[in-house]
């Protein structure tokens, strides 16, 4: 019977591990990445902390913690999370 609680306990940690894993690898994805699927941005304003869209969305999403910017990318200007 203690076998099987261990092989469980086992088990579970694991499961938990992969996911916590998981959640670290999608918010490191977020960062020094454009953002083409948030729209258009306008610099000198969806930068700016803590309002601009771009600011809040990196700050939220990449565990960097440094926030955002609005790049020009392809004539075109998209939020970008600081690396």
């Amino acid at each position: 019977m203690h076998r099987n609680l261990i092989i469980n306990f086992i088990c579970v940690y694991f499961v938990f591990s992969a996911d916590y894993k998981n959640n670290i690898v999608a918010a490191q994805s977020q960062c020094c990445t454009e953002h083409p699927e948030l729209g258009k941005c306008q610099p000198g304003v969806d930068d700016k902390s803590p309002d601009g869209k771009c600011w809040q969305y990196c700050m939220n999403n990449c565990d960097e913690n440094k926030g955002g910017f609005c790049k020009l990318n392809n004539k075109k200007h998209h939020c970008h999370c600081y690396c």
